[in-house]
């Protein structure tokens, strides 16, 4: 009996050996689903920073306090200053309006002349046809008028977005504050962040991220493919934290291959999200994924 229980084991090592062989080791690296970069929307001097890699922060929060340089604070003082720039177009229309009452004036003596008989009618009607013209005239620049109001109304919208803060007086503000876009965690500071330092307009000051669950992506060869769907688990291994292992999902499974030329293997891409409850996973840590054994499609 024992004979025959080792020859059974003898016989069934080489289908353990090949259902192993099948479970393939992929890697990837972790990253943070929705990230979210912070940028200096004016050239400015850092007065405080109130972040730092790691801290949680939740949408408004304020970032970073600083003033403006005083090359930008000049130009958008007088920027402020001008408004939206329509005395010319308001000037002109008043001069139109002058020439209106005095061809007005024009018409009504055409029009007693041609009721008496002692004036041109062709005459009243080219009069009539300049009022018409000096009418449209003024409709066109008073919408001008309000167009550039309206821009310049939603200038100051975006500089109050950006200054975190109403604009009294047609002045920029002392201090300006830049705020979290999101909810999550400060992700990386930029070196050059720091109190008394003169960062450039737009230049990137940090990046916000949501760090649970992580994610994952990977490529696949077509056999195993087949096999997947999304909802299917898979064991993560994290080499750097003493080869801890989570339970993560398959989140998405890509359709088409990364190349599809015939000289080349078919490669998918599969997302998977996995659990981050006590944020031990940091962005950029490599993932080992082993798919749990699921079997092929029943063939058609």
């Amino acid at each position: 009996m024992r004979t025959l229980s080792c020859v059974l084991m003898l016989l069934l090592l080489p289908a353990a050996y090949a259902r192993a062989a099948e479970s393939t080791v992929l890697s990837g690296k972790l990253y943070c689903p929705v990230t979210r970069v912070v940028t200096l929307p004016f050239t400015g001097i850092v007065d405080q920073v109130d972040m730092v890699p790691g801290k949680l922060v939740k949408k408004d929060d304020v970032l970073l306090r600083y003033s403006l340089e005083e090359t930008a604070a000049i130009a958008l003082k007088k920027e402020l200053a001008l408004g939206a720039k329509t005395e010319d177009l308001q000037g002109q229309i008043v001069e139109l309006e002058r020439q209106t009452m005095d061809i007005k004036s024009k018409i009504a003596t055409s029009r007693q002349l041609v009721s008496s008989k002692l004036g041109s009618r062709s005459e009243l009607q080219l009069q009539e046809e300049s009022l018409d013209a000096l009418h449209r005239r003024i409709s066109l620049l008073r919408e001008s008028v309000k167009k550039q109001e309206q821009v310049y109304k939603l200038r100051l919208a975006e500089l109050e977005d950006a200054f975190k803060q109403p604009i009294q007086g047609n002045k920029p503000p002392q201090q300006l504050f830049v705020t979290s876009p999101m909810e999550g965690f400060v992700l990386s500071v930029a070196v050059n962040v720091q109190s008394g330092a003169l960062i450039a307009a737009d230049t990137a000051i940090a990046e916000i991220g949501s760090m649970n669950p992580m994610q994952i992506r990977v490529q696949v060869f077509e056999n195993e493919a087949v096999r997947l769907r999304e909802g299917d688990s898979a064991t993560i291994r994290i080499p750097s934290l003493a080869d801890r292992e989570y339970t993560g999902k398959v989140m998405q499974l890509a359709w088409t291959p990364q190349l599809l030329q015939t000289d080349f293997p078919s490669y998918y891409n599969v997302q998977l999200e996995v659990p981050n409850d006590d944020l031990e996973l940091k962005q950029g840590f490599k993932a080992l994924v082993r798919f749990r054994d699921n079997p092929a499609p029943p063939a058609k």
